[in-house]
């Protein structure tokens, strides 16, 4: 895959896909008429909007009363 610049203040991120997840993406941004790279932003960007912060593991969390 060719490196491109990041822009300011950017990270790199690599993971890794199983074959059929790849294909399934690439199928859905070749319907979108995007690039690969722009579905996969597209859609940590909005993962991050709607997603909640990480609840703390209590007592409460578990169910249990201490």
């Amino acid at each position: 895959m060719p490196r491109t610049k990041l822009p300011k203040g950017s990270v790199p991120v690599t993971f890794r896909l199983p074959r059929d997840v790849q294909r399934l993406l690439l199928d859905k941004a070749r319907r979108e008429e995007m690039s690969f790279a722009e579905l996969i932003r597209r859609a940590l960007r909005r993962e991050i909007r709607t997603a909640r912060p990480p609840q703390r593991n209590t007592a409460a969390n578990r169910g249990r009363r201490e």
